[in-house]
C-alpha cells in the first residue's frame, strides 16, 4: 500500500525560486536543505538531470514533504510515466545539513539514457543548480570558436593585403 505523504529531493527546477516550485511544492512542507551523490548536467533543454554516483560529488537540494496528489503531479512533471523521457524515480538516502540521513524520492537519470546525457549535456560541475544558474552563461566552446574564426579571418585578411 502506497503512503500518503512522501519526502522529495530536489535539485532543479522544483527547488524554491523555480516555476516548478511555485506550480507544484508552494503548498508542500520544506523539510531542510540537502544533498545526494551524483553527477549534475544541464541538458540540451535546458533542464538538469542527475545521474546516481556513489563517488560523485554533492549534488545539493532541498527536501520536501508532499501529499500523494502532488507526488502524482511530481511524476508526470517530470515523465517518469512516459517513454521518452530523462527521469525515473529512486529512493535515496540524502545527508541534511545537521548530517543526518534521510530517505527521499528523487528523480535521476534513467540508465538508457545516461550516455546520451554524458555525449550532450553541460556538466555543472559545482552540483549546485542555482548558483549555477546564477553565474554567467556557459558556453565557453562557442566563445573559443568564435574567436578562433575571427583569428583565422584576420589571419587570411593579413595574407591577403601582404600579397597584394
Amino acid at each position: 500500500m502506497e503512503s500518503s505523504t512522501f519526502t522529495v529531493f530536489t535539485y532543479g527546477t522544483l527547488m524554491r525560486g523555480f516555476i516548478g516550485y511555485e506550480k507544484y511544492l508552494k503548498n508542500a512542507v520544506f523539510l531542510g536543505n540537502g544533498s545526494i551523490k551524483g553527477k549534475m548536467y544541464q541538458t540540451n533543454s535546458g533542464y538538469p538531470v542527475v545521474t546516481k554516483s556513489k563517488n560523485g560529488r554533492d549534488i545539493h537540494g532541498e527536501l520536501f514533504e508532499v501529499d500523494k496528489d502532488t507526488m502524482i503531479k511530481l511524476r508526470n512533471y517530470e515523465g517518469v510515466y512516459s517513454f521518452f523521457t530523462y527521469y525515473r524515480e529512486e529512493l535515496l538516502p540524502v545527508k541534511l545539513a545537521d548530517g543526518s540521513v534521510k530517505y527521499a524520492r528523487v528523480f535521476t537519470a534513467h540508465p538508457f539514457v545516461k550516455p546520451l546525457i554524458k555525449l550532450t549535456a553541460k556538466r555543472v560541475k559545482n552540483g549546485d543548480w542555482k548558483e549555477y544558474i546564477a553565474g554567467p552563461p556557459k558556453n565557453y566552446r562557442k566563445w573559443a570558436l568564435t574567436l578562433l574564426l575571427i583569428l583565422i579571418n584576420f589571419i587570411i585578411l593579413i595574407e591577403v593585403f601582404a600579397h597584394s
